[in-house]
């Protein structure tokens, strides 16, 4: 039996489906991300618009809530992030900002660089396109059930790295997995549901504190 999306070719699919994917209203991706000296997993609800809503893993680092409205974010660290020291994305809180903010939404100034990297996750077109690139040669490697459905598998390698696409959807092809692996590390991105209702909320404003006033 023809595998799917079978009328094309390694290359040609792998660009159909970043580009017919990024173009989805909503969608729900689940992810475990691990390098040398970190690990991210995750499951977050994103609009196209940006917005986003969902929960990170960071293992013994703690876990942190976040949410991104009409370009404003918002965190929610658990107390176990609160007393990390700030490292790989992480802020670091001082003891009477820990404490001010233990249950509640902080609230991230736009111009606040390294409070909004963690946002990158919220932008799903630039996720997709972290492993994609053109110039590499991209080859179909048969089929592969996620979830019950057949899925086309497409490799590419590449210095020591791995990408690898599962691609599946009808008429039109969309990404279910994305599989990264190299010498920084080794992660997936998992697309487990598109056109999700997604109408997220700012938190109340008697939930949110804005640090940057206190500073």
């Amino acid at each position: 039996m023809p595998g799917p999306h079978h009328e094309f070719s390694g290359p040609a699919l792998v660009e159909r489906a970043v580009e017919d994917s990024v173009n989805d209203p909503s969608f729900i991706v689940a992810m475990d991300m691990r390098s040398k000296s970190n690990q991210t997993r995750g499951r977050i609800t994103i609009s196209g618009s940006g917005d986003c809503e969902g929960r990170l893993f960071r293992g013994r680092d703690g876990t942190m809530e976040i949410l991104r409205k009409d370009g404003q974010a918002y965190l929610r660290p658990d107390e176990t992030m609160l007393r990390t020291p700030g490292k790989d994305g992480i802020p670091a809180y001082s003891q009477a900002e820990a404490a001010l903010v233990k249950g509640k939404w902080i609230k991230v100034p736009k111009a606040d660089k390294e409070g909004n990297a963690v946002f990158d996750l919220c932008d799903f077109k630039k996720l997709i396109h972290e492993g994609y690139d053109p110039d590499l040669r991209y080859e179909r490697a048969g089929t592969f059930k996620i979830r019950g459905t057949r899925t086309a598998r497409v490799t590419a390698k590449d210095s020591g790295s791995q990408v690898t696409y599962y691609i599946a959807g009808n008429p039109s092809p969309r990404l279910w997995r994305l599989e990264l692996s190299g010498p920084e590390g080794t992660g997936y991105l998992a697309v487990t549901d598109y056109y999700v209702p997604f109408f997220p909320q700012e938190p109340p404003a008697g939930q949110v504190v804005d640090l940057s006033k206190q500073r």
